[in-house]
């Protein structure tokens, strides 16, 4: 990741808005409904396809979770780069404003 990706708020900004539009389009996945569950449950093997289809449905659901964590993630960090910018302008200002 280049650095000039954490040091910019606005490009953060956008990352965390973009994996939260991920998010917002993963999240109505319809995965099985109950009456396909039930025709499942009723043949060979359909159980076992039920339960790996659960597995890959909570492996979804952590996914979307981490990707939301890191979505938040990246805003805050967007909000303590522009902080530590305006630290540094302020600094800097300082330091050429002696007389």
């Amino acid at each position: 990741m280049p650095s000039e990706l954490l040091l910019d708020p606005d490009r953060l900004h956008v990352h965390g808005r973009r994996l939260s539009a991920l998010l917002a389009d993963l999240a109505p996945l319809p995965w099985v409904d109950a009456a396909t569950r039930d025709g499942l449950a009723a043949t060979p093997g359909g159980p076992a396809v039920l339960a790996e289809l659960d597995r890959a449905a909570a492996a979804v659901d952590r996914a979307g979770r981490e990707l939301a964590a890191l979505a938040a993630a990246l805003h805050v960090a967007a909000y303590a780069a522009a902080a530590a910018d305006d630290a540094a302008t302020a600094g800097l200002a300082a330091l050429t404003d002696r007389p």
